[in-house]
């Protein structure tokens, strides 16, 4: 046997003994140096159908952000961003208005953990400001329902102290909430009106602040309805058994002339043949659902 020959047998030998456990390092931790850079920074992902170069993204950015302090943008993966600022103020004032519209894209922004490393970090939900639209005053009033409603999205993260208050002029109820990027949106769901003499059930509307492009045909962020190949859409039917549109500009919180899918504007929303999907599940069954398929709508019962 050549002497080669056996030195490359007894490297190989070695080489697949060889396991992670076998050997590991005790590296040292800066969490204060962390914090440090932490405080003044941010990752983020923009879902869009479209491809964006990281330059234009900057470009739209430093047009709509106009901060007084310097920052820097860098990808560092396919719509990954890591952004950094000069100040903790500007931070602030960028996370505080969350999210950001980039051509039609739902730009998510977090802040980044001490202890994760930035390609781990997850990226699939997103923080929004929405509006329960239909509800009467002491179902608003009731602020404990912005937690149930919660349940819908993700979960509730802060409620606004002025909804149900007295002078606040509110008509109705607004919460944060975290929910997935990725899947449709929770458009709204039929509420027990066990003192109503004409219906048992009603239908609350909900409503998204500054809202990026959506679908209106599966209710998918990022991705412009009037571009979607699909031939159905997703449909929600009433106690009378009438079917609409889940899905349209009745989703937009700055849009006041259509109330809800079942109260559009003048001009309703043109769907190809429907596809009729579920009017409503239980609360137990929703998160199931929405696991086995998540182009299917479901609507939560109070």
């Amino acid at each position: 046997m050549d002497q080669n020959d056996f030195d490359l047998d007894q490297l190989v030998l070695k080489t697949s003994n060889l396991h992670c456990s076998s050997r590991s390092l005790s590296l040292s931790a800066d969490d204060d140096g962390a914090h440090e850079i932490a405080k003044c920074s941010t990752v983020g992902k923009l879902i869009s159908c479209k491809t964006l170069s990281s330059n234009l993204v900057r470009s739209i950015l430093y047009n709509i952000w106009k901060l007084e302090g310097r920052w820097t943008i860098r990808e560092w993966g396919h719509h990954k961003y890591y952004i950094e600022f000069s100040s903790e103020e500007d931070k602030k004032w960028v996370m505080d208005r969350r999210p950001w519209n980039i051509s039609g894209g739902h730009l998510i922004l977090k802040n980044r953990p001490l202890d994760v490393p930035l390609e781990e970090i997850d990226l699939s939900t997103t923080e929004v400001w929405v509006q329960a639209h239909g509800l009467p005053l002491n179902m608003v009033a009731a602020t404990e329902n912005a937690y149930k409603i919660g349940e819908g999205f993700w979960k509730t993260l802060e409620v606004d102290d002025r909804s149900g208050k007295l002078f606040s002029g509110t008509k109705y109820l607004r919460f944060k909430v975290e929910m997935q990027a990725t899947s449709p949106l929770f458009a709204g769901f039929f509420a027990d009106n066990p003192r109503s003499k004409k219906a048992s059930k009603f239908w609350v509307q909900i409503k998204y602040e500054r809202l990026s492009d959506v679908c209106y045909k599966y209710g998918l962020l990022g991705h412009e309805h009037r571009s979607c190949i699909a031939t159905s859409a997703a449909t929600v039917t009433d106690l009378s058994g009438r079917t609409v549109a889940l899905y349209g500009p009745w989703l937009k919180a700055k849009n006041t002339t259509a109330l809800s899918c079942f109260k559009p504007s003048e001009n309703p929303v043109r769907h190809p043949p429907f596809q009729n999907l579920p009017s409503y599940q239980t609360l137990s069954q929703i998160n199931q659902v929405s696991t086995k398929n998540q182009r299917r709508f479901v609507c939560l019962v109070l």
